[in-house]
């Protein structure tokens, strides 16, 4: 079981760089085009304008999850610790 969480673990972490990866390109990638939608003056600019920002920041907060949780089963569970009080007694 531990052996499985540690590949998930990575799994989602490649998932989440990839992701991030993706994303940074199509939003350097989009920005010209944003620029060229607003220079038109038109509704349909703000429109797409405000389209990609929901859709990057959807995909920010979907690598943020992702990475987390593969931090999260990649760290392993502390172990507990008996209190001062509990070592003498047996």
């Amino acid at each position: 079981m531990k052996i499985l969480k540690i590949v998930a673990g990575i799994a989602l972490m490649i998932f989440a760089i990839i992701l991030m990866m993706a994303t940074l390109v199509s939003f350097i990638g989009s920005l010209p085009q944003i620029a060229n939608e607003l220079s038109k003056s038109t509704s349909g600019g703000i429109a797409y304008l405000l389209g990609s920002m929901v859709v990057i920041v959807a995909a920010i907060f979907l690598i943020r999850y992702t990475a987390k949780k593969g931090f999260q089963l990649l760290k392993p569970k502390p172990l507990p610790v008996d209190s001062i009080d509990d070592i003498g007694q047996s």
